[in-house]
């Protein structure tokens, strides 16, 4: 359909069936932030996996996992700040304890698979704040990229369907276990 000729889609192979069952539904927002933003307009700027990895090591930036506390606990990027939320509706609040106000670093975003950053980081610019980043394509993207494969990455990566987390890069280093 011409109206998905731009759209970007993330191919991991897997023995199975990761989805149960495919539903596709129409929302206003596919995910809720309670704050008017309009990442269509304007959007912190997108870092490939080689500028996001460059910028981790190079900047002392504040890197900030855009995903809710539970898939932090089983893999997050060295030195991020882990979300107090429990649900994207939760970040205003919380960046307001974490970004002082002047912040001047700058501040790295990423989550899954980008969508979430989308929003959350065109809130931060709509809340005036600058060097905004967020990770192109997301944490999937930063692990099968061929020049970062997956390094500063620690644990595994929280997914939405039957294979509940996936592996980030060659190399996986358990941070923490299902109980």
């Amino acid at each position: 359909h011409p109206l998905f000729a731009e759209t970007e889609y993330k191919i991991d192979p897997f023995d199975g069936h990761a989805f149960g069952r495919l539903s596709v539904k129409a929302r206003a927002e596919i995910v809720t932030l309670g704050h008017e933003c309009e990442p269509w307009e304007r959007t912190g700027k997108h870092l490939e996996p080689a500028e996001f990895k460059a910028m981790m090591e190079t900047e002392n930036p504040l890197i900030l996992d855009i995903r809710n506390d539970y898939e932090f606990e089983v893999g997050r990027f060295k030195g991020a700040v882990r979300p107090d939320v429990k649900t994207f509706k939760e970040f205003p609040d919380w960046l307001r304890t974490v970004i002082e106000p002047g912040e001047e670093r700058p501040i790295l975003t990423y989550c899954t698979g980008g969508i979430r950053c989308e929003k959350l980081t065109a809130y931060l610019v709509d809340q005036g704040i600058e060097n905004v980043y967020q990770l192109h394509g997301g944490i999937v993207t930063y692990g099968k990229d061929e020049q970062t494969q997956g390094e500063h990455w620690e644990g595994v990566c929280y997914v939405f369907d039957d294979r509940v987390t996936v592996p980030i890069g060659p190399n996986v280093t358990p941070v923490t276990r299902c109980l």
